[in-house]
């Protein structure tokens, strides 16, 4: 099996996007896999899964995969908060290793950025920690990207994490052109970045992650 942690710059930087990709290119390479969407809000009902839950369980053909949800449009811990529900890291970790156990690809998604609050005391960076998956952060590809990337990059280093690439998400398309960030993130950020382009239909996910995918699974096929 290999699981990793999926994260962002921010939100709305592309993670559901690359997320889903991957796994619609896991199940075109024939392998079981499954995306878990532990906290989300901005859901349409409480205590049902959310767009981004929902869209994870559709490209690996499972179920939807959730714990927390809330239903304002706003940070985790507020919501949370305004909700009187404590969003527990050690139970979404137990969580994760039971969903992981029979799967051959296993991706964890987060929510916002890598150091969005889960409650006054932790966050997603800590929620990251724990799981202790290499990281792949996805970075809307546009202008600010750099330092956006390289800053999440520092941040997730200064915790002793795996970060397996960096994966540019065009979020707009064109909106990375000339720009070079690819290049400019790779050389300082000292890690393997990829481009995933906007893509209009499951068909055209798959064949675009297909080679970030295979890169990922060569490159941590260790994981016990």
């Amino acid at each position: 099996m290999t699981s990793f942690f999926v994260t962002g710059t921010d939100t709305d930087a592309g993670k559901t996007h690359v997320s889903r990709a991957l796994l619609l290119a896991a199940r075109e390479e024939g392998l079981t896999c499954a995306g878990y969407k532990p906290i989300e809000s901005g859901c349409p009902r409480a205590n049902a899964p959310g767009h981004d839950a929902i869209a994870l369980s559709l490209a690996a053909g499972t179920a939807p995969l959730t714990t927390y949800t809330f239903v304002p449009p706003i940070a985790p811990h507020i919501a949370a908060s305004r909700a009187h529900v404590e969003i527990k890291i050690a139970h979404i970790r137990e969580t994760a290793q039971g969903l992981n156990r029979d799967t051959e690809f296993f991706l964890v998604e987060g929510a916002g950025g890598f150091l969005v609050p889960l409650s006054r005391t932790s966050s997603i960076a800590d929620l990251a920690t724990a799981l202790a998956f290499p990281v792949l952060l996805v970075v809307a590809n546009r202008l600010g990207a750099i330092n956006h990337a390289l800053l999440s990059i520092e941040a997730a280093r200064h915790r002793s994490l795996k970060i397996a690439a960096i994966i540019l998400s065009e979020v707009e398309s064109g909106a990375g052109a000339g720009l070079e960030n690819h290049e400019t993130i790779e050389q300082f950020g000292q890690v393997p970045v990829f481009d995933l382009p906007h893509c209009n239909t499951p068909t055209q996910m798959a064949k675009a992650a297909t080679p970030i995918l295979q890169t990922i699974l060569a490159a941590n096929s260790s994981q016990p």
